[in-house]
């Protein structure tokens, strides 16, 4: 991999952590940009990666201790029911997809229940415990940030196979990261 682009994924990910710890502040831009209508924006998807601050489930199906599928969390979610995220709210980026008028939450890619419907308006690849240095991922048995942009790559055939290679890369060039 060329250094420049390992510069520029290292500080997309500084950036990535930066803001969700932040996220309280992101928060209030989220709410304060609710007056502008989204209709204005061509977003068409979003799409996550990243630990456990933005992981919404993709865990649950590893033999890991770090798994929120369990209580407390979920807690205060319809039906109480844990979802598998590391929060008892909602994270940021569910309500970027929320005040975009996208959809409700950002699900996790790994959830069996996934459709390549679901696909066309983003999930989430990130998976608690992971970072930077493979070998964290490893001494945790979570998913390594090179493997979340492996399913990307598979989730982008996905969507190809639903929608054709124009619509594709329509949805992908119009996505938030």
């Amino acid at each position: 991999m060329e250094k420049g682009r390992v510069i520029s994924i290292a500080l997309f990910f500084f950036t990535l952590v930066t803001v969700s710890y932040f996220s309280d502040l992101l928060v209030v831009v989220v709410v304060a940009s609710s007056q502008i209508n989204p209709k204005n924006y061509n977003i068409t998807a979003l799409f996550v990666f990243g630990d456990s601050t933005l992981d919404p489930g993709n865990n649950d199906r590893l033999t890991t201790s770090l798994r929120g599928d369990h209580p407390p969390y979920g807690r205060d979610f319809k039906g109480g029911i844990a979802t598998g995220s590391f929060t008892n709210e909602k994270f940021v980026t569910d309500m970027i997809v929320s005040s975009l008028g996208i959809k409700d939450s950002v699900p996790a890619y790994l959830d069996p229940n996934i459709t390549n419907h679901n696909l066309l308006t983003g999930v989430s690849f990130a998976s608690a415990g992971t970072g930077l240095d493979d070998m964290t991922a490893n001494l945790r048995n979570v998913i390594h940030m090179s493997t979340q942009l492996v399913d990307f790559k598979k989730c982008v055939a996905r969507i190809q196979a639903t929608v054709g290679n124009a619509t594709a890369a329509n949805i992908i060039q119009n996505a938030i990261f």
